[in-house]
């Protein structure tokens, strides 16, 4: 299929998902064992472009094809290039919309941080859960309620956060599938010249959306507590947030808020399928829900493996000379699976003692959207939990796999409910 052909939502939405998985994910199970006969060239590894060794990124990253790059693996590391942005800031990501948070730095960067820091922070994020969150897990759990057997990745993980950010924005539902393209899109533009024509489209069916929003007073906006109103009352606030900056920031919150959070749900329950003692323990102790979550972060960043800055200044990791202007690849999987932090750090124990992790990020580019994902993810574990006491690993399919290089997730989670 290429995307001249492309008639309908369902079409577009297919073939944004097969260009995200064949040019960004791979067909790699696991490039851990790679990174770690990387590492042991050095705290600093040199490569050209995005390629390292018989390791290569995907071409996510923009503007460092033939450029001379240093890639960094260890947690101290990767903590400072991700915190100091004196000497490291961010670029590289791809312009598919326009400006947004992973576009600028420094003051821009702080004032788009200052207008969606309160639509999208830990006040925000109740009111969602207290209104619609819980609805969202229900409706799509009631056709497994009769059944003996599903795949819980495709008839759960996937469409809940595109429904429940569907519902973040009140957008129609007969738009879903149109806003799980949207999500994806953004992303797959990075590596296609078709995907980017289409995430313009989708850009235009948001930028109608707000327009619509901004015709009403005020008053009638305070009223309401979806984002696309949270933003156009931003709109006309203090830093006065411009047309173009409102439509290129909610079609990225799209992109973070939706694959990546199915991801990071769908690697859950495949570690409580394959640990059924650990799912044991969490069941009883859902005081554990939460730190299930962190562990899974911490193992499988959900957000992607990979980050990117340049070096604003001559300056030295370990002692390894970082010259100016060079591109900075951090390995968050690496980075979370330091020895020196964690026991036994390649396993996944939800009992663990909570510590940070660097799937969110750190410094000024932290993820704005962590206190949704956190909240989406805890909530449907313990729903599913209640609803399917019996839940476990359908014998008759193989084992789940988490697999892919930039985003990480099983390709399915066949599930045993009665």
């Amino acid at each position: 299929m290429t995307a001249a052909k492309i008639k309908n939502v369902q079409d577009l939405l297919a073939f944004a998902s097969r260009i995200y998985d064949e040019a960004l994910n791979g067909s790699m199970i696991d490039p851990l064992p790679q990174l770690r006969e990387l590492r042991k060239q050095g705290p600093v590894v040199w490569g050209i472009g995005h390629t390292f060794g018989d390791l290569t990124v995907p071409p996510v990253f923009q503007g460092i094809d033939g450029r001379r790059t240093a890639l960094v693996m260890d947690f101290d590391d990767v903590s400072r290039v991700l915190r100091d942005d004196e000497s490291f800031i961010q670029e590289g990501y791809a312009q598919t919309t326009g400006d947004t948070l992973i576009h600028v730095n420094g003051e821009p960067h702080q004032r788009l941080r200052r207008i969606l820091v309160p639509t999208l922070g830990p006040k925000a994020v109740r009111v969602w859960e207290e209104q619609f969150v819980g609805e969202v897990v229900d409706a799509l759990l009631a056709p497994l309620r009769q059944r003996k057997s599903a795949d819980l990745l495709t008839e759960f993980c996937k469409p809940y956060p595109v429904r429940v950010f569907r519902r973040i924005m009140d957008l129609p539902e007969e738009d879903t599938d149109k806003v799980h393209a949207l999500g994806i899109l953004q992303i797959a533009a990075s590596a296609s010249p078709e995907a980017h024509e289409y995430t313009v489209e989708l850009g235009e069916y948001v930028r109608q959306h707000f327009r619509t929003r901004r015709l009403q007073s005020r008053e009638e906006l305070a009223g309401r507590k979806d984002l696309l109103s949270l933003m156009a009352i931003a709109a006309d606030g203090d830093d006065r947030l411009s047309e173009d900056e409102a439509v290129a920031t909610l079609q990225l919150l799209v992109t973070g808020g939706v694959d990546t959070t199915a991801n990071l749900l769908a690697n859950a329950f495949c570690f409580f399928l394959n640990q059924p003692e650990r799912l044991a323990q969490v069941r009883s102790d859902r005081d554990l829900v939460p730190r299930a979550v962190e562990e899974t972060l911490r193992v499988c960043p959900s957000g992607g493996n990979f980050e990117l800055r340049v070096a604003l200044r001559d300056t030295d990791i370990q002692g390894v000379h970082i010259p100016k202007e060079t591109p900075v690849f951090t390995c968050e999987t690496t980075a979370n699976r330091h020895s020196g932090y964690w026991a036994n750090p390649d396993t996944w124990d939800p009992t663990r003692q909570p510590r940070p992790h660097l799937s969110f990020g750190q410094g000024p580019h932290t993820c704005i959207g962590m206190h949704l994902a956190r909240m989406e993810v805890r909530v449907a574990i313990n729903k599913i939990l209640d609803e399917f006491p019996n839940l476990r690993r359908n014998p008759d399919h193989p084992p789940p796999q988490i697999r892919g290089f930039l985003f990480q997730h099983p390709s399915a989670l066949q599930v045993r409910l009665d």
